[in-house]
């Protein structure tokens, strides 16, 4: 999984690998808050102002390879066998 490395995941498909609201985990990650007693690994804020639009197109987003390497600890403190 090492090419994994470096490519981006949002936190909308972050949060659905970990079976939580997006809301949820942009909270925690804003507010330094931990999930189930694991810190988050570090996101970035990506994007700005569309030039056709006024809407803005910045989300959040982290390194998949620590999104998958969390997603596996936080399942495993829920799971009876872990």
């Amino acid at each position: 999984m090492s090419g994994l490395k470096g490519r981006r995941i949002s936190a909308d498909m972050f949060a659905i690998m970990l079976k939580i609201s997006a809301g949820q985990l942009v909270f925690a990650a804003r507010h330094d808050k931990p999930l189930r007693g694991l810190t988050l690994p570090p996101y970035r804020i990506e994007g700005g102002k569309s030039w056709s639009s006024i809407t803005s197109t910045r989300s959040m987003t982290f390194d998949m390879q620590d999104a998958v390497d969390f997603s596996e600890k936080f399942h495993k403190i829920q799971s009876p066998d872990g």
